[in-house]
């Protein structure tokens, strides 16, 4: 008898523990995790707004430079105006240009959702131009910088987004021509210069024309710093002229006046091996 008692009340545990399990996973919420790539994945069927700060050399840069080379998503330009009153609304994207205090313009891809510009999630950033001065030889260099920041966005969207130097894509060995911009170089003492950089330096006209025209087999050099300042950061890049790959991506704090441009182991490294 004490037998079947036993046997009894272990059954009957063992039916409320049974409802009591039931009861609770019926009382389970599921919770869904977005992550960016979820957030942004509608970035290539929405507009984005390209937001444009008036008739100065840089908006109007910009302004051609989209034009001619985005392709990511349709788009339409717009004032600031219209930047202040359209950014909370979460059906845009936008593009627009960011000033940083280590004196640098960057542009921004961000989707709209919030009044404050600093809370819209942003897709990429990129280093555009300096902010205390347009040389005007930029325009020429956009198109490939609109480029690179485009690709990241399309392969982030495959395989989540990670830091924009992911896109560096490595040199050809051969058959590669490099072109220096002599206003892109730093420091670089002459017996550098005479070992890496002969037959490679130009002046500025014959190096934004290979970017701007498109020159098979040549890769350009490319710095972005403050004019005028003597601290800040400067951007390195040497750039596909004709694919637009990225082939080096490097920053370095200024630390004088005269510390601006490629840096003697930039081109050590660039030119190792080059034609």
């Amino acid at each position: 008898m004490k037998r079947i008692t036993a046997i009894f009340l272990s059954v009957l545990v063992l039916s409320c523990g049974l409802m009591q399990a039931q009861g609770k996973k019926e009382d389970i919420v599921q919770v869904t995790i977005s992550t960016k790539k979820d957030k942004l994945i509608d970035v290539q069927n929405k507009t984005v707004k390209v937001v444009l700060g008036g008739d100065d050399l840089c908006s109007l840069a910009l302004r051609d430079a989209v034009k001619n080379s985005w392709w990511l998503s349709p788009y339409e330009f717009c004032g600031m105006e219209d930047f202040r009153k359209l950014r909370s609304n979460d059906n845009f994207y936008f593009l627009y240009m960011v000033t940083r205090d280590d004196g640098i313009n960057y542009l921004r891809l961000a989707k709209g959702g919030s009044d404050d510009i600093d809370s819209m999630l942003e897709a990429v950033t990129f280093p555009f131009c300096p902010s205390d001065g347009f040389t005007g030889r930029e325009g020429s260099y956009m198109p490939a910088l609109l480029d690179i920041m485009q690709e990241y966005v399309e392969r982030s969207l495959s395989d989540g987004f990670k830091n924009v130097s992911t896109m560096v894509t490595k040199m050809p060995k051969d058959g590669l021509k490099l072109i220096f911009d002599e206003y892109d170089l730093g420091p670089v003492d002459g017996k550098t210069r005479g070992k890496c950089l002969e037959g490679r330096i130009y002046d500025s006209t014959d190096a934004a024309d290979a970017i701007h025209y498109g020159t098979a087999d040549t890769a350009v050099g490319y710095t972005i710093f403050p004019v005028n300042a003597s601290t800040g950061v400067c951007y390195k890049m040497l750039l596909d002229a004709r694919t637009h790959d990225l082939y080096y991506f490097r920053k370095h704090k200024i630390a004088s006046p005269e510390d601006k441009g490629f840096l003697k182991k930039d081109i050590r490294t660039l030119t190792k091996g080059a034609e």
